[in-house]
């Protein structure tokens, strides 16, 4: 559990939960308590949270869970990101999975098929759900490899920047 010990605690079951994409929220996930007012951080997008203007005391608890990073090597505003982009997406407590258009990558680094829940068996989830940092090393690694078409990601910006 040194996982969620770095990035705080998760919600518990029935306590209240917030979930927010990277894009809404700071890449970091904490519980925020009186004693943590001091807290600043720079997320992914530049901006400051300045943790100290939230009044705790102000109603009942919020919990922050990641729920979803996308990884890709490919700008923001580029055309067609989507294309390469992997999530790596919460799907239990401690437990993420990696997936690219409807597929999960497995530990062997294949790309499957993804069944509906009531179908996934105890070993097939074994082998397609990681601990957050261990997704997310993987998915950074996975991101060049990424085809579309036949053409990697270097592939498509090069042909993107001739073509414009």
């Amino acid at each position: 559990m040194a996982e969620t010990q770095q990035r705080g605690q998760l919600a518990k079951p029935g306590e209240p939960s917030c979930r927010m994409s990277v894009r809404e929220m700071p890449d970091i996930i904490c519980d925020l308590e009186p004693h943590d007012k001091t807290i600043q951080h720079r997320d992914l997008h530049g901006r400051t949270w300045d943790w100290s203007k939230l009044d705790v005391h102000a109603g009942p608890r919020v919990y922050l869970t990641l729920a979803c990073t996308e990884v890709s090597i490919m700008p923001e505003d580029m055309q067609d990101r989507r294309v390469f982009t992997i999530k790596v997406e919460r799907t239990a407590p401690g437990r993420f999975a990696i997936r690219w258009y409807g597929e999960c990558l497995s530990r062997d680094r294949q790309w499957e098929y993804e069944h509906i829940p009531s179908e996934r068996r105890d070993d097939w989830l074994e082998a397609h759900r990681f601990g957050y940092d261990e997704a997310l090393k993987i998915a950074r690694e996975m991101a060049p490899t990424l085809k579309s078409n036949g053409r990697t990601v270097q592939e498509w910006m090069a042909f993107v920047r001739e073509n414009q």
